[in-house]
């Protein structure tokens, strides 16, 4: 049953299971970045790499989404929803 409760997250475990695998696909990403793979970087050949940013962004954002589920994580994962928005804005600024 995908939609029924998880008793630590507080939420379904579709939620869950799609939290867990935009965490893994942006792992996957910094781990290209980090050991220079090229096929880790970018799903298609001709395709451009993700930004480095851009995946650590998304990796604390999906931890953060995570943690919301949580009651007792909440300033944590505010904590790191503010560390997202920093690094917006360095990005853009």
């Amino acid at each position: 049953m995908p939609f029924r409760k998880n008793s630590f997250f507080n939420t379904t475990i579709l939620t869950v299971s799609f939290i867990f695998l935009a965490i893994a696909i942006n792992i996957i990403s910094i781990t290209g970045w980090l050991f220079n793979n090229n096929l880790l970087l970018s799903w298609q050949q001709n395709w451009p790499a993700t930004v480095i940013y851009t995946s650590i962004a998304t990796l604390i954002a999906g931890i953060a989404v995570l943690l919301f589920t949580h009651n007792k994580l909440k300033p944590l994962a505010q904590l790191l929803s503010a560390i997202v928005i920093l690094i917006g804005l360095f990005q853009f600024g």
